[in-house]
Parts: C-alpha cells; sequence; structure tokens
C-alpha cells in the first residue's frame, strides 16, 4: 500500500475527547494511556462500535484508530484473530515496566 494511502486509513490522536474523532463506524481503535499507579491501561474498540464513556474520564492518552481494510483479508485466520482479540478484551491492563516501555517504543515508532 502506499504512503498517500496509509493517511487516509490511519490517524493518531494525542487529545482524544470523543468519539466523532474516530475514522470511520468500519475502524478499529486502541486507546492507551498510563494511569497514576504505573500501569498502562488499554482500550480496544471492535469494529462498528464505539469506545465506552470511561475511556473519556482522561484525554492524557493516545488513540491509534484504523480502517478495517488494513487488516489483511487474504488470511482469514489472522483477520479473525485481530477481530477475536479486540471483542475479547475490550480493556487490558498492563503492570510490568518493560512490557510498558515496549509498548511505548511502538508508538514512538508508529508517530514518525
Amino acid at each position: 500500500m502506499k504512503t498517500e494511502q496509509w493517511n487516509s486509513k490511519i490517524i493518531i490522536v494525542e487529545q482524544f475527547e470523543s468519539n466523532n474523532q474516530l475514522l470511520s463506524d468500519a475502524s478499529m481503535g486502541i486507546y492507551f494511556h498510563l494511569a497514576d499507579n504505573n500501569q498502562m491501561i488499554i482500550h480496544f474498540k471492535p469494529l462498528n462500535e464505539v469506545f465506552k464513556q470511561e475511556v473519556f474520564t482522561t484525554s492524557e492518552g493516545l488513540l491509534i484508530n484504523f480502517e478495517r481494510d488494513l487488516i489483511d483479508e487474504d488470511n482469514i485466520e489472522y483477520a479473525l484473530d485481530v477481530m477475536s482479540l479486540f471483542n475479547k478484551y475490550p480493556k487490558f491492563i498492563l503492570n510490568k515496566l518493560v512490557e510498558i516501555k515496549q509498548v511505548q517504543s511502538i508508538i514512538g515508532l508508529l508517530k514518525t
């Protein structure tokens, strides 16, 4: 996929305040924020849904929102695994500093 096409398929929002900022209903999202107790809380937005209101209690996090068509449909098992993950774990908490640092590194790479 050409870089120009990526720009319309994925966004990073550093002050996520409402579901109105999502690309579309057919997008999937991951919202990351650090809690006061050294935890990273990760919220997943499945396809055709919106984030729960609890996500908007803080705007200190970061949203990665991407269109569904970025998931490789040639590999059906992979696509189903991704969708299952988003549906099974709407909220996930990381407690280990090394894991939090790894996620922050990946986010840094996506921003560049």
